[in-house]
């Protein structure tokens, strides 16, 4: 999936710093709880998920269902589902539902082909019925469902965030849609999923090592994914405006400069982790000196940093220096109190 920020490219420099913490944690790796608050994407909740114990969480739907297919799915349930697959691929027709009428090219809004739009509607529409009729479980429902979803994804016309259509369709946008399976590697315990507000849950886990990855920047996931949630979520939301997005979304306050700081206090003051580890960049809203203070107040800081380019979906800025690069900060804390 094309996700905003994904740490794909940076797993090595995370892991490496989290190692280093780990090392400090008079545990077996096994015993060790590892805890995602942000997990989006969830490549760094999976990429651990074969040495520590981990609890994982984001706000958005399509997030938890990705992480729910990842964190507790392993290749038996990929056995299990595809005869599944290989129906949404070979043997099921398309219909005309929600995603048809709201977001293909007949509606207007050309973010999938007629027929595209279609699949998504009967694959959705199938993978809900059986688990409603308990021919699925719960694991093999998160796994079918992320099919789906990833299979939608890869055929958006759109330049990887749903705030936008393109009025042509792209190259990729006009291919047929495939429902694939994953690979997915073998857990060391029992995995955690949660959906809710980071500041809430934080207050409610507590571990080893807490890894931190909020929105560095005013983007709001919530609008810039808003239809991977209705396709993941299948609940018909009243849509508005051009993108149709939905209704009633209240933004996260990691994204406004007003209130962000204060939100990344309170978390850091609530958090009951002995390592506290922060992915922020040195172009997000708070400057790099003022998380080092806030996590100074709370135990022994230190921060890692590496320069990387800029994410595909902001390749055409430039930095101050006129650069594509960005500088990526690991901001870690050893909470001593």
């Amino acid at each position: 999936m094309n996700y905003l920020g994904s740490k794909t490219k940076l797993l090595g420099f995370i892991d490496t710093v989290v190692t280093e913490c780990q090392f400090k944690i008079n545990k077996p790796a096994d015993e060790i709880v590892f805890c995602d608050l942000f997990s989006g994407s969830g490549k760094v909740a999976n990429h651990f998920k074969d040495r520590f114990k981990v609890v994982a969480n984001d706000l958005e739907y399509y997030s938890y269902a990705t992480l729910c297919n990842l964190l507790n799915n392993d290749s038996s349930t990929a056995y299990e589902c595809q005869p599944i697959l290989d129906y949404l691929n070979h043997g099921m027709d398309g219909e005309e539902g929600f995603i048809f009428e709201n977001y293909s090219e007949a509606s207007g809004r050309t973010y999938f082909t007629n027929d595209n739009a279609k699949k998504i509607d009967a694959g959705i529409a199938l993978v809900y019925r059986l688990y409603e009729e308990n021919e699925l479980t719960e694991q093999q429902f998160y796994y079918c469902l992320c099919s789906v979803l990833e299979g939608a994804d890869k055929v958006s016309n759109t330049t990887g965030l749903y705030t936008a259509y393109l009025k042509k369709f792209k190259g990729s946008s006009i291919k047929p849609i495939v429902f694939k399976g994953f690979q997915l590697k073998d857990s060391v315990a029992d995995n955690d999923v949660y959906l809710g507000d980071a500041n809430d849950l934080v207050k409610a886990v507590s571990g080893d090592i807490l890894y931190l990855d909020p929105p560095y920047n005013q983007r709001q996931y919530s609008g810039d994914y808003h239809l991977l949630n209705t396709i993941a979520q299948n609940d018909k939301p009243e849509i508005s405006g051009i993108t149709g997005k939905r209704v009633g979304r209240v933004g996260s306050p990691w994204s406004s400069k007003k209130k962000v700081e204060d939100e990344f206090r309170t978390l850091i003051e609530s958090a009951n982790f002995e390592f506290l580890v922060m992915s922020y960049s040195n172009e997000s809203l708070m400057s790099p000196q003022l998380v080092g203070d806030i996590m100074s107040a709370n135990g022994k800081y230190s921060v890692h940093e590496m320069e990387h380019q800029r994410f595909k979906s902001r390749a055409g800025q430039t930095n101050a220096n006129g650069g594509n690069t960005v500088t990526e900060y690991l901001h870690v804390l050893h909470k001593t109190g």
